[in-house]
């Protein structure tokens, strides 16, 4: 069975393992776990919060790294 791809990959660009956020254009190391993290506002996984994030985004990434 394939896993299916995490909706957060849409809200980046794949810069051949590194990855630059669509919003504020800051460019991490990481995979799904640091995308979340970055877009929920959440300082963690050694990656920056994301200033420029719409709030619809944010609401909907903070669920998937602290849970509901």
């Amino acid at each position: 069975m394939v896993r299916k791809k995490d909706q957060f990959w849409s809200y980046v660009e794949d810069l051949d393992g590194r990855f630059k956020c669509n919003f504020c254009q800051h460019n991490f190391a990481g995979g799904a776990s640091r995308i979340k993290y970055h877009l929920a506002g959440v300082k963690g996984n050694d990656v920056d919060i994301c200033t420029s994030v719409p709030e619809d985004v944010q609401k909907e990434a903070y669920p998937a790294v602290e849970g509901t």
